[in-house]
């Protein structure tokens, strides 16, 4: 990305909204997942419930239409390719780092870490 934007091929400000909308959308996906402690096996589980199925459906449909969706907008290709890496890393990045704040929160309420 920093790449892209030295080169001029993308601006900081589509740079800055694709990182933006990626991290929003990584947030919500880490939400699919409702986690919790499972005392007899010890770890940290995860199960979808309703909430979860709704942000899943609404996440495929979104990866579904992204890509139609950034070149309507966007509609020289390198930027488009640019713009859809900006976004996929910010939204893998978020979800990681949300799963792992989440996954920490139960280990120290368990008193198992920390």
């Amino acid at each position: 990305v920093l790449w892209d934007v030295c080169q001029g091929t993308m601006s900081i400000p589509l740079a800055l909204i694709g990182i933006a909308v990626g991290a929003v959308i990584g947030y919500f996906s880490s939400r699919i997942f409702h986690l919790s402690w499972d005392h007899d096996g010890q770890k940290v589980v995860g199960r979808i419930d309703t909430i979860g199925w709704v942000v899943l459906a609404a996440y495929i449909i979104f990866e579904i239409v992204r890509a139609s969706l950034f070149e309507t907008v966007i509609h020289t290709g390198f930027t488009a390719a640019a713009i859809t890496f900006t976004f996929v890393s910010s939204a893998l990045i978020t979800r990681a780092l949300s799963l792992h704040g989440r996954i920490l929160r139960i280990l120290k309420e368990e008193k198992v870490f920390g």
